[in-house]
């Protein structure tokens, strides 16, 4: 981020508009399940949302698909996750059996996050920022957010962050990490949704056989900015396929000048995608379009708390997935700690 040339003093009273119990900022799948188990316990519960919509990658970044729910046996993640899966599944008519790699439909799962905080009794505020924050006796006792409204405060006894880049964090002054020793971050994709597919032959012919394919799109010349073979697909719907396909290196996404960037490179790499597949994959893609792509980069590593000491750490997860970490920089590759969940 460049830094600035000059300063500007501001000096402002802001309304407060509201106080509550709890307030969460951030409604992806954390956000949305703390503000919903928080008013279930009868808080005065506010949930603060940046975009348009609650759910996060999940609905406004168009990840195509819910990773594993089961131990290849039985579901194995319970409470308000399975709440959500079950409704989401339950909205793709075509997919509504497997518990495992199963398609999202982002509109659905929209309303199922809406339903699932309100029906607890919880309030959301849309379209609105994290500005900064007011601390008393070294507490945050409020936090400054801009929207139509212009700059306004909102007060709590609890503040939770889950905006998954630990803004309210460090805006209250917590330290944080970010990346390896280098500083290098797990590359960024912007995930999209091809449309007018042929579903059969995407299901039954190439679902599971695109590495294929996709490491033609890496080499084609023409395709300059698909740089890996990195592709993950769903069926979103009965006639299109969604996309967690190609890699943005060295995105700092705490930059809103390099994610701006990194969203028009996303687009043209969608269209990238697009035609690719049109021309090496025309069973299905043949008459293919980008009909969607995501409203928010999908960021695999961001500002974190620094590790906790090492007896304190989980020793042992229970998830239907293992640990996906994809290299930091081109043609690199590490394992990193266990920062959160």
């Amino acid at each position: 981020m460049n830094k600035p040339s000059e300063t500007i003093a501001l000096e402002q009273s802001v309304p407060v508009r509201g106080e509550y119990d709890v307030i969460i900022v951030g409604g992806g799948p954390s956000g949305c399940t703390a503000a919903a188990a928080s008013a279930r316990e009868g808080k005065h519960t506010l949930l603060i949302e940046s975009t348009a919509a609650l759910g996060g990658m999940g609905t406004m970044g168009l990840i195509p698909g819910w990773c594993p729910f089961s131990d290849q046996e039985k579901i194995i993640y319970r409470g308000l996750a399975e709440v959500v899966f079950r409704k989401s599944r339950a909205a793709l008519p075509h997919d509504s059996e497997r518990v495992d790699w199963v398609g999202i439909n982002a509109e659905a799962l929209k309303r199922i996050y809406d339903d699932l905080v309100t029906s607890a009794g919880a309030k959301v505020l849309f379209q609105t920022t994290l500005c900064g924050v007011f601390e008393e006796n070294g507490r945050v006792s409020a936090v400054l957010v801009a929207n139509k409204s212009g700059l306004s405060a909102y007060k709590a006894r609890v503040f939770v962050d889950c905006t998954g880049d630990a803004d309210l964090a460090v805006e209250a002054g917590a330290r944080y990490e970010s990346g390896d020793g280098d500083g290098l971050v797990q590359p960024s994709t912007h995930c999209f949704v091809l449309g007018n597919t042929d579903m059969y032959a995407y299901l039954f012919k190439l679902r599971w056989k695109l590495g294929g394919p996709a490491k033609q799109l890496r080499d084609d010349p023409e395709l300059d900015l698909i740089t890996d073979n990195f592709i993950c697909t769903d069926a979103v719907s009965p006639d299109a396929v969604g996309f967690n396909a190609g890699h943005i290196y060295e995105l700092d996404s705490g930059d809103p000048e390099a994610v701006s960037a990194a969203l028009i490179r996303g687009r043209k790499m969608a269209e990238q995608f697009c035609k690719g597949l049109r021309k090496y994959a025309p069973e299905a893609f043949g008459s293919a379009y980008v009909a969607q792509t995501g409203g928010l980069m999908g960021v695999r590593e961001s500002r974190a708390p620094p590790l906790l000491p090492r007896r304190n750490r989980p020793q042992q997860l229970l998830c239907g997935h293992p640990p996906h970490l994809q290299g930091p920089g081109k043609g690199r590759g590490a394992i990193g700690p266990l920062r959160a969940l």
